[in-house]
């Protein structure tokens, strides 16, 4: 028997490998097989980022780019004119510890948090920890890395 050992990452829910299995024995009869994951519930949240006015409420964070995501580093990317950053992710990943600009420096300190309360798509609540830049910036498309514990 050859085993066969290959890494495969199934990256958002709804996707899944397809594979075609042919054995000595049945080489003319190729099985076929479609694995489709279960997602635990609360694997992956949908996380929100972009820029915006100062004070934007859940309601206007919510209305920036999202993505379902499970908890891990999240690099993001911004674009705006004088305008303040934006992220927001659930509160149950734990709270971003830190971030990194697309110059690898260290900007923290350049963010307020707070915690408010989003309504979900499917009419659910759930508490999100909102990072908002403390000052107007203009950015083209820069990379923003969120840090989680």
């Amino acid at each position: 028997m050859t085993k066969v050992a290959k890494k495969f990452t199934i990256a958002r829910p709804g996707q899944f490998i397809h594979f075609d299995i042919e054995t000595p024995q049945n080489a003319d009869k190729a099985v076929s097989v479609s694995v489709v994951p279960t997602v635990k519930q609360g694997a992956a949240k949908l996380t929100y980022w972009g820029m915006g006015a100062a004070g934007l409420t859940a309601t206007g964070i919510q209305a920036l780019g999202s993505e379902d995501r499970a908890k891990a580093t999240h690099e993001a990317r911004f674009t705006g004119t004088m305008q303040r950053i934006y992220y927001a992710s659930p509160l149950a990943f734990g709270g971003v510890q830190s971030v990194l600009d697309g110059a690898g420096d260290n900007v923290t300190a350049g963010f307020v948090k707070r915690t408010e309360t989003f309504t979900l798509a499917d009419g659910s609540t759930e508490p999100y920890e909102v990072l908002e830049g403390i000052y107007d910036t203009t950015l083209a498309d820069f990379p923003f890395k969120f840090f989680f514990a």
